[in-house]
């Protein structure tokens, strides 16, 4: 877009009377204006009156169909005279044929000069800071400012103003629209109006006004915008960074397209290209890397094939890590990142992991398990599923694995092939053998042989028999009874206990000491409260308890853990828990050789009975025991 241009519509005559001293009435001066192109007219003013507040100047600027409103006004006072500077703007619609323009100065101005101009390609002015007036009284100094632009299509305005000379022109690098004078005989002002279009954006950019002589002046720079902006320059910005930028200078992302090669995302290019001039809103398209295809080097050498795929497609070898692999052999690439098919910056390190061979494996317990569970349980562990057979059993209950190959434990690589049997339970009576197998063919089809054997069978058959072994002795968890006694046989422990027998002895009693003559005729050994009397035979009388099977079955456990572990305080504490429950029974170390059992609950005479005759509590060799209960 071409920067905007000034159109000299004329100076703007104002007279003013001869000098007699301050306070002259109020003056208007008129002018025919008329335009085709200008969207924006201006008119500035020069004018001196006396010194004091800021209440003179233009009061009103009129033309028909437009506004004009005050975009700048500044003043350079001094002893004698003040100088008025200011700029007036209005926008235009359309041409102007010819039409009248008024201006009025307020009471009191002495001498004074207007110019005014259009713009052709202007829509407003710049009001940045950065583009500031300067004023002074006396020329000890050249006037100047620094100033920078935002938009390479600005115009650049200088309007001088001066008092007592005619020593004046355009700045350096501006080139004059028109400069004017008015002499009212004792005194003068004037001002001069140049522009350039730099073409370019302007950053610390200085302005000295050319006025050397007179004895007061003063300056405005500013630009004039003709409503476009400049592009951004965003080649080598990410996408994110690019499309910011591009709307926050008033435009729109345009059309993006890819290009191999790069770094995905980063913009290659961009149309319009950065610094260029362009209506507000205007679309910006980019061009952004897409970055190279990722390959495929998964289930390749390490060493040998997997750094020359990557550096035909313009990658390196990135991090390499390492772990057991049961389907990729030794020292080839399980998998890799980023993924092949992707787009990768090019350059980039692809990270790879590779295969230290099969891992260290063993084939799970699968015993107990339903086919579901054991099933899943395999394919965890990379193991492939063989055959599922089924076959009765006595001992195992139905839909659980009973049986596998290979066994639990056995060392194995990946894919190896488990199978295992399923148990269909206790088989019905006469099931256990096939007894049709066992006839020759001559004999098959005789009914009466065939019943026969059938018949035999059902007598011989153990299955029941089987079965109740397993479930009634065997078991530990469910025998009863005689099977017990066998599991307690085993273990070395009783369920008969000696409960000791607390009835006093017949005796005799004077009544006055103490203790009673028939209890100090007696025993007061332990255990149990003092036992005596005339007919005490010196041995406390005991009552025998025989455990009922499932507090026999918790002793006999107890006990089989005794047997295995070690007299350590946390093994005893593992025992009298199991017995009593959690919390409830806990051992100390009282001192040298000395430990306690404690319990917080007042026992049975049953419960002290297995504390102190069944054995099942462990005592370290050599160390006294003593049982502590709450009173």
């Amino acid at each position: 877009m071409p920067a905007p241009t000034v159109e000299v519509l004329g100076p703007l005559p104002v007279t003013m009377p001869a000098h007699v001293g301050w306070g002259n009435g109020a003056t208007t001066g008129t002018v025919n204006i008329q335009t085709t192109a200008a969207t924006m007219l201006v008119v500035c003013t020069i004018t001196d009156q006396p010194p004091g507040p800021p209440t003179r100047g233009i009061t009103s600027i009129t033309s028909a169909g437009l506004v004009f409103t005050r975009y700048v006004q500044q003043l350079a006072t001094g002893a004698d005279p003040t100088l008025w500077q200011e700029i007036w703007t209005a926008p235009v619609s359309g041409p102007i044929s010819s039409q009248s323009l008024s201006i009025t100065i307020a009471n009191g101005a002495d001498s004074a000069t207007a110019i005014i101009f259009g713009l052709i390609g202007g829509t407003a002015l710049d009001a940045d800071p950065s583009l500031p007036a300067e004023t002074t009284y006396t020329l000890t100094n050249p006037l100047d400012v620094t100033f920078n632009t935002s938009n390479a299509n600005d115009l650049i305005i200088y309007l001088g103003g001066h008092s007592f000379t005619t020593d004046f022109g355009p700045p350096s690098g501006f080139t004059t629209v028109l400069h004017s004078n008015d002499a009212d005989g004792a005194r003068q002002v004037g001002q001069e109006i140049a522009a350039y279009a730099p073409g370019t954006i302007l950053t610390g950019s200085s302005v000295t006004s050319p006025i050397t002589g007179g004895l007061i002046s003063l300056m405005t720079v500013f630009a004039v915008n003709d409503g476009s902006t400049t592009v951004p320059n965003v080649v080598g910005d990410d996408d994110t960074t690019a499309r910011a930028a591009i709307i926050a200078a008033g435009l729109i992302v345009g059309s993006v397209t890819s290009i191999a090669g790069g770094t995905p995302g980063v913009v290659q290019s961009q149309s319009p290209v950065g610094g260029t001039a362009v209506a507000g809103g205007s679309a910006v398209n980019l061009v952004e890397y897409e970055g190279n295809v990722v390959p495929n080097v998964v289930n390749t050498s390490l060493t040998v094939v997997a750094p020359g795929i990557l550096a035909a497609s313009g990658f390196t070898v990135g991090l390499v890590t390492y772990e057991a692999s049961g389907i990729i052999i030794t020292g080839n690439v399980i998998r890799q990142t980023p993924a092949a098919g992707s787009f990768a910056a090019a350059g980039s390190g692809v990270n790879l992991v590779v295969s230290t061979g099969l891992p260290s494996l063993r084939v799970p317990d699968l015993f107990g398990l339903s086919q579901t569970d054991a099933i899943n349980t395999l394919l965890a562990l990379g193991l492939v599923v063989g055959a599922i057979g089924s076959a009765p059993s006595q001992f195992v209950p139905p839909n659980t694995v009973q049986t596998q190959n290979p066994s639990a434990g056995t060392p194995v690589g990946p894919g190896t092939i488990v199978s295992f049997v399923l148990s269909t339970g206790i088989p019905a009576i006469g099931t256990l053998f096939d007894f049709e197998a066992t006839v020759i063919s001559q004999y098959a089809n005789s009914p009466t042989i065939l019943q026969l054997v059938n018949n035999l069978n059902l007598y011989i058959d153990q299955s029941a028999n089987f079965a109740n072994f397993f479930n009634f002795v065997w078991n530990v968890d469910t025998a009863v009874g005689f099977g017990l006694d066998i599991w307690g046989k085993i273990v070395g422990v009783s369920r008969l206990l000696q409960i000791p027998n607390t009835t006093d002895y017949v005796g005799f009693d004077n009544g006055t000491r103490s203790p009673p003559d028939w209890q100090s005729m007696g025993s007061d050994q332990p255990p149990g409260p003092p036992v005596g009397g005339a007919m005490y035979t010196g041995f406390n009388a005991t009552s025998t308890y025989i455990l009922g099977d499932d507090a026999y079955r918790q002793l006999i456990l107890a006990k089989a853990f005794a047997n295995i572990c070690t007299t350590t305080a946390p093994a005893i504490n593992t025992i009298l828990q199991n017995l009593y429950g959690p919390g409830t029974a806990w051992v100390l170390n009282t001192g040298p050789m000395a430990i306690s059992y404690n319990l917080s609950f007042k026992p049975s005479a049953i419960q002290l009975a297995i504390l102190e005759q069944s054995g099942v509590i462990p005592t370290p060799p050599g160390v006294s025991v003593t049982i502590v209960v709450p009173p």
